[in-house]
């Protein structure tokens, strides 16, 4: 099969893309990558289409995307669609293919997802529920050859606690960690602020 997706916004490499682009190519599609919202002169036909957008403000965009596209899956928690990736192709496939970004050199993924709060502006909760444990460090890092830096997206990192086996492994491994969003000050306790302490970030 033919198979486009689209990443309607943000700078990082998109998870679910990465995830959907592994999956695809692991069953012998073709897969193409773009940051374009409009289809091309010279754009194939593609079997399966998929659009992927994280910011709210981005919804509008879908409209001349679905117009061009009329079949594409639009996922995201910038979209409407509450479906995830792991509903498509199996929660327990933590697999992700970086050839659609070639600078990005870094390891990106989530250690646990889910969130303990049920703040009335996030989707977290609704889509993904209470924390659980996804992935170990040595998992996410992409191996040797690559920097020992890693993007953890978790949005509730200490809400698990499988958090204490990742603080180790982080400390082991000497990995310098970006917790993008997933620290919430409120909730900080003196262990967790020593766990913080230790790792480099």
């Amino acid at each position: 099969m033919n198979i486009l997706l689209i990443q309607i916004d943000g700078k990082l490499p998109n998870l679910a893309l990465m995830k959907l682009a592994h999956w695809h190519r692991a069953q012998g599609d073709t897969v193409h990558f773009t940051r374009r919202r409009r289809r091309d002169l010279f754009d194939p036909h593609y079997d399966r289409v998929y659009a992927s957008t994280i910011f709210k403000q981005s919804r509008k965009l879908i409209p001349q995307i679905k117009a061009d596209w009329p079949n594409a899956v639009f996922g995201g928690t910038g979209s409407h669609n509450l479906q995830t990736v792991e509903q498509l192709i199996g929660r327990d496939y933590e697999r992700y293919d970086y050839t659609d970004y070639p600078n990005f050199k870094e390891s990106i993924g989530f250690s646990k997802r889910g969130c303990r709060l049920s703040c009335k502006f996030c989707v977290v909760p609704q889509k993904e529920g209470k924390p659980y444990f996804v992935n170990t460090i040595a998992n996410i890092w992409r191996g040797h050859g690559h920097p020992p830096k890693l993007h953890l997206l978790d949005n509730d990192f200490f809400g698990h606690d499988s958090w204490h086996d990742h603080i180790r492994e982080i400390i082991d491994g000497n990995f310098r960690i970006c917790l993008s969003q997933g620290i919430n000050v409120r909730m900080i306790t003196d262990e967790s602020a020593e766990a913080l302490a230790s790792i480099q970030l």
